[in-house]
């Protein structure tokens, strides 16, 4: 089975923390989270990162997700970018 690697970016520690532990615990060998991002100023590092899945909690934000979505699309086109929000703006959404 091949492992997907997973970058978590999310600005709250603990968060980001559940998400990574839900995934090891229930799907190990499909998944490895390889980084935690909790801040945007990474997105370069994602490049040479080249993780299989980015999880963005967007929620947290502002308006500067946008700005992400379309930064980690242009550096990694072929990385699949899972948001995520607790949002029920549906405008964000």
């Amino acid at each position: 089975m091949i492992s997907r690697s997973v970058c978590i970016i999310d600005p709250d520690k603990n968060y980001a923390s559940i998400i990574e532990a839900l995934l090891s615990r229930s799907l190990p060998q499909r998944y490895t989270i390889t980084s935690h991002h909790q801040t945007l100023d990474h997105l370069k590092r994602l490049k040479d990162e080249n993780p299989d899945i980015v999880l963005l909690e967007i929620s947290l934000f502002d308006h500067s997700y946008e700005h992400a979505i379309s930064e980690i699309k242009r550096l990694l086109p072929s990385t699949n970018l899972v948001v995520l929000t607790s949002q029920f703006n549906s405008d964000i959404v």
